[in-house]
Formats: C-alpha cells, structure tokens, sequence
C-alpha cells in the first residue's frame, strides 16, 4: 500500500472519529448551554445550527434574508440536500414570502410530480448554475438578476396551472 493509499485510508478514519465525536461534544455542549442560559439548547437544535452554518456560510446573505425568513424556514431549507435546489426555494421563499407549511407543501408536490416534468422548474436554474462555473467573467448583475426573476415567474406559472388542475 502506498503513501497516496494510506493517506486515504487515515483521512477517512479521522473523519470517522470526528462524527463521532462531534455527536458527544454537541451533546455536552448542549447540557452546559442549558444550565448555563435555560432550556431549548438540545443537540437536535445545535445539530441544525451546525448544518445551516454549513449550508449558508455567506453572513451577509443569510442576514439579508434572516428578516423575511423564520428559523423554520431555515431548518426546512438545510433538509435539502442538494445545494441548487436549497438556493431555489430559498430564492422563492424570500421573493413570495412562503410560509414554511407552503416551503414544505411546493416541495412535495415537486418531488410527486412524474419524472419528465419534475425538473422543469429548476432547469433553467441549473443550467445558469453549471453555465456560472465555467465562466470566467460573469455577466452583470443586472442580467443575473433578470433570468432568476424569470425562472421564478416560470415556476409560479407552473405551480398556479397545478392548483389550477388539482
């Protein structure tokens, strides 16, 4: 087994023993928050707290749109395991100020929806999304801007011609 191999194999070990860790630290912490400033400090609660500074590690986002959003919106929105779809309905959220009950019923219905019409509206979404990697110079704001508004116009469209039809 080679160098390369080792590493590999000590990085995945570590990483092991970091989650598990994590788990009793968090739960320790979680009991020392609680006798020091009161009760609601579980490590179901810290655990979310970790995630969503993983899942929205741009302060200055997150309080642009921590006025519009509740808590659980953001517990709702780190469930979401792909990233462009949490900056979809993130986006969709702040621009329709959803409930979390409609955040979690638009996900739903989305993820019942048939195959070929499922990712009709984050497509235009993602291809902007992949296009943005490759590019070297973006274009500007305003033109970003412009093609998010009509991706959230299509996907209202599409959402109003469902409860339309339902």
């Amino acid at each position: 087994m080679g160098k390369p191999e080792v590493g590999n194999q000590l990085f995945g070990d570590v990483r092991q023993l970091i989650e598990a860790a994590k788990g009793r630290v968090v739960a320790s912490l979680a009991s020392n928050l609680n006798v020091r400033f009161g009760r609601g400090w579980s490590k179901r609660n810290l655990m979310q707290m970790i995630k969503f500074s993983d899942n929205f590690p741009d302060f200055q986002i997150v309080q642009t749109v921590s006025a519009q959003l509740s808590w659980s919106h953001f517990v709702t929105l780190i469930a979401i395991d792909d990233s462009l779809k949490r900056e979809f309905y993130l986006a969709m959220v702040a621009e329709e100020r959803w409930s979390t009950r409609t955040l979690v019923a638009r996900q739903y219905r989305i993820q019942i929806d048939d195959e070929e019409h499922s990712i009709e509206l984050l497509e235009l979404w993602t291809e902007a999304a992949s296009m943005w990697r490759y590019l070297t110079v973006l274009p500007p704001r305003e033109v970003l801007q412009a093609k998010l508004q009509q991706s959230i116009q299509r996907a209202r469209q599409r959402l109003n011609e469902g409860d339309r039809e339902g």
